[in-house]
Parts: C-alpha cells; structure tokens; sequence
C-alpha cells in the first residue's frame, strides 16, 4: 500500500521526484506546498490537466486505435497498439496484461495519464479550498479554475469507468492510505457526480474567461457559456456510454440525457477542436489512422453508404463465397461524403496471412490537408455528435418527430456535406436510431476515443468476442498487492465479452456463422458478482 500512495502522490506533482508521508521531514521528499508554489504555479498546473487528459484520448499508445478496430469501425492489420490482436477474428485473443507484452503501454498509459490528470486536479482544488489560495487579480480565476479542475475529475473518472472493468475513485478528500477499486459503473458515476458538480461551480462562478493556456486555440472563445457546453456534452457522452451491452443499456435514462443537452447553455453548438502543434498538442489517433500505408476504413462503413457493397472482405478473397463473381471496384452512395471524406485504393497492403477481413478499398481521407504537418485544428468533441445524442434522446423519449428534425436540418451535415433526402416523417423507430448512429459514424469519423466501440458495445454490436472494457493493468495490481488477472480468457458472456455480432446491409452476418443462438441476441447471464 506505502508504494501505491507513493506513486499517487508523485504523478500529481509538477516537479516531483519522490513522495512519501509530507508530515516526516525528509530532504529527498518533496514538500507539497514548494512543489505546488505560487498562485501562479497553480494556474499553470491547472493549465495543464486538460491537455494530459486529452492527449491520452488520441494517443498512439492509448485506446483509441485499439477500439477504432475493435468496433469495426477502423481496419488495420498491423501490430502497432494492440490493433491486430484486438481486431483478430475470431475475437479469441486475451490481452496480455504484462510488463512484456509490446502493447501493454496502450493500458499503462491510459491508466496513469487519466490519474495523472485527477492528482493534478486534486492539489489544486485543496490548494484553494483548504490553503486558502486565490488566484488570478484579485482572485477572479479562482472559482473558474476551481470549476475547471471539477470538470477534470469527471472526465478523467468517466473514461477509467468506460475504458476499464474497474477503477478507483480518487478526489481531494480521498483518503490515500485506504485506496480500493470499484466496478466501472460507479467509477463513471464518479465521473458523472464531477461533472454535476462543475455545472454547479460555472453557475456559481457568473461570468468568466478561462486562460487561453488552458486550451490551444481557444483565447478569448473560452468563456463560462462554451464551457459549460462542453461540461454537458461529455456529461451526455458518459450517460449513455457506460453500459456493457444492450441489457445493462436499458438502465440509462433518457430523459435525463435530454435535459443535460437542453437545459443552460446546452451541448455543444460549435465543435470543441483543440489547436495541435504535434508537441505539447497531439492528436496522434487521427495521424496514423488516416496515414496512408496504416489504417483503413472497415467496409462495416462503406456498406452503410452503399447497401449494395460488400461488408467484409471475403476469406481468401473468395468473392463467390459472399455471392460476387469479381471485386466489385468502388462504391456508390448518394451521400456525397463518400467521395469527399474516404479515398478509393484499388490494392490493399496488408498482409493476408492475418486475415483478409482487414482488406479495405477506402481510407480516411477527410483531413489529408491536416495531416501534412499533423499540426492545427483536427475533430475532436463535436456539435454533431452532441446533437445525435439529443436525437436519440429524443427518439427514446416518444419524441420521434423531434429526432427526425435534427437528422433533416438544413443547415446539418447531413444535409451541407452530405447531401442525403429528407429522413420520412413516417420512418419506424429502427430506421430513425439506424440513421442516427450512421451520422455518428459518417460524419464523426476518427473524431474522440471510442464513438462507435461505446454505441457498439451498448447496442450489442460488437463481435463475439471482443473484449467489452479492459484489466486495470498490471503494474498497478502489483503496486497494491491485488492478484494480476486479465480479461479474455473467459468465454464470451455480455459483460467482459461481448456475445453477438452485427449483420451487414449486404447480408454478410460478422463474425462468420454468427452468434450463439444467431439470429436472436439471447440476453446475458447474471452480471459477474465485483470481487
């Protein structure tokens, strides 16, 4: 337990390089007070904790790329980050959650940089309301700054709870010497309870503008109304998000989804797109998987655009197998974003011995003008997404007009960029929520972490197999003396696991034969008592 506190206590400090027990005098510890420093030391550590949070998001060595595949949404056939592993089909791979494995950093690090954040967060917050600290002239960041350091809390806990099968709970009252683990639910409530908390604190703040180091590129845009927006943007991602599948999705409650988007200042109404600079800023997810020669687009995708396309590449390239006499070329939609935003490649360069399933004719090609310098504004937390997610609300709140309003607005991408026909008026609640989840995955492409493995693994899409969350990993079970333990070596059950599979608009059924108990989607067993 002494070495967890240790290293609790090391990763939110600045300039650490050892911690222990800061009421023993030790002069190779040291003190919290030298080592938070001065208000302004403060607002610059405060500074900070968003750019830790959100660099982890889109991290070569994080999740991102792992999920892309995982939820068939992204194709790649390359080792680097676990992404042949995670994609091998079928899903009877376990993570090998160990020091040796050459991708365990794709846990390790999402784990310590989300804490990181949190511990950073946590100092500052007892700084100002215990130490008494104010900040700013005359104290006019201090609730700003507090607020803010909320809102990290929430975000940092809500992806350890969507990411991980478990987690601990740490804030500025947490009592280091008695840390345990709680099952992801209550880590993303957590998560959840800060951002509550932060609208709260933004309310209680009036009219404010947060420092423009606290976010590349957005100076004098960084006001109490456009955080707030982007408070209960991630607050509508995490409602709906932290399920394991479609059983435990039933819990989520709508009406409140609703009223997070539409009360105050509501979602987002402008993309929240932070500035990369490819050094402090990194958006490293959309670099490579874009890149060509790396990631490609799953034909899950492109199948959406063009029902008549295959969904899956063929095993062995066998085109009769999925009723084809040749490759068909490429494909046609009347959505004009499949000639705008993914190229056609007429060869593939992934290796066969690993599956043709990761064969793809497309790559995202949307951002190639970003990706020369992989510097600039790149898509991140989106007004779209956030308007999907009220038009979802919508729908499972008996408001299904109001749902279809938001697909069919005039000035939406669906209709700028993509140019599609008005959504019926008479369309069924299937074909709504299909065309909602289309939009996420069309227009919100290679955007945040995880968009398609979350609406997946809530709407009990992803493969049999896949792995549904992730084990805490080991470096810090070894910490505490808790037994190392992995997740994929158990058969499938719903909840470490996922138990079904989807069907292509082709009729293509993924994975290969299907499910057990195909074409049904049995429900999950009990959920697995948390030890």
């Amino acid at each position: 337990m002494k070495k967890w506190i240790k290293y609790i206590l090391l990763v939110g400090l600045i300039a650490a390089t050892s911690c222990a027990d800061l009421d023993v005098e030790n002069l190779n510890e040291p003190d919290k007070d030298r080592a938070i420093g001065t208000p302004d030391d403060l607002v610059g550590l405060a500074s900070g904790t968003f750019r830790t949070v959100y660099n982890q998001l889109m991290e070569y060595n994080g999740l991102a790329l792992g999920m892309g595949v995982m939820a068939d949404w992204n194709s790649c056939s390359w080792g680097n980050a676990g992404m042949n592993d995670l994609s091998h089909e079928p899903r009877n791979i376990a993570f090998q959650n160990d020091l040796t494995y050459a991708y365990f950093p794709i846990i390790e690090d999402h784990w310590t940089e989300m804490y990181k954040a949190i511990s950073a967060a946590n100092d500052i917050i007892n700084a100002i309301e215990v130490d008494g600290l104010e900040l700013g002239d005359n104290g006019v960041l201090t609730a700003p700054v507090r607020a803010w350091c909320t809102f990290i809390q929430g975000v940092a806990h809500g992806y350890i709870g969507l990411s991980f099968d478990r987690g601990n709970i740490i804030d500025e009252t947490t009592d280091l010497t008695a840390l345990e683990f709680y099952p992801y639910e209550d880590v993303s409530l957590a998560g959840i309870e800060y951002l509550y908390e932060t609208l709260d604190l933004i309310d209680a703040a009036g009219t404010f503008v947060l420092p423009e180091t606290f976010v590349r590129g957005y100076g004098e845009d960084m006001d109490q109304d456009f955080f707030e927006q982007i408070v209960r943007t991630f607050l509508a991602k995490l409602l709906i998000s932290w399920p394991r599948n479609g059983t435990e999705a039933q819990q989520i409650d709508w009406n409140e989804v609703l009223t997070v988007l539409t009360s105050g200042a509501g979602g987002l109404e402008t993309d929240f797109n932070p500035d990369n600079d490819d050094v402090t800023w990194i958006n490293n997810y959309l670099g490579y998987q874009r890149l060509s020669g790396w990631g490609r687009v799953d034909h899950r995708i492109i199948n959406k655009m063009d029902p008549d396309y295959f969904s899956r590449w063929p095993n062995g390239s066998d085109w009769g197998s999925i009723g084809l006499s040749d490759d068909p070329g490429e494909a046609e939609s009347d959505d004009a974003r499949l000639e705008t935003d993914f190229q056609y490649l007429p060869d593939n360069n992934f290796r066969p011995d690993r599956g043709h399933y990761h064969f793809s004719h497309y790559r995202f090609s949307r951002f190639d003008d970003w990706g020369v310098t992989w510097t600039g504004q790149s898509p991140f937390l989106l007004a779209w997404e956030a308007k999907l997610i009220e038009a979802e609300a919508r729908l499972r709140t008996a408001d299904k007009d109001g749902a279809i309003a938001i697909l069919n607005d005039a000035t939406g991408p669906r209709k700028v960029r993509g140019g599609l026909g008005d959504v019926a008026s008479d369309a069924t609640d299937e074909e709504v929520l299909a065309a909602i989840i289309y939009e996420k995955e069309i227009e919100c492409y290679d955007a945040i972490m995880g968009i398609s493995f979350f609406d997946m693994r809530r709407l009990d899409m992803l493969q049999y197999g896949t792995l549904n969350h992730f084990p805490v990993p080991r470096t810090e079970l070894e910490l505490v003396g808790v037994p190392v333990y992995t997740i994929g070596t158990q058969e499938p059950d719903g909840w470490d696991r996922a138990l079904y599979g989807w069907v292509g608009l082709d009729g293509q059924v993924v994975p290969v034969g299907g499910w057990p108990g195909y074409p049904d989607k049995p429900a999950p067993g009990p959920k697995p008592a948390f030890e």
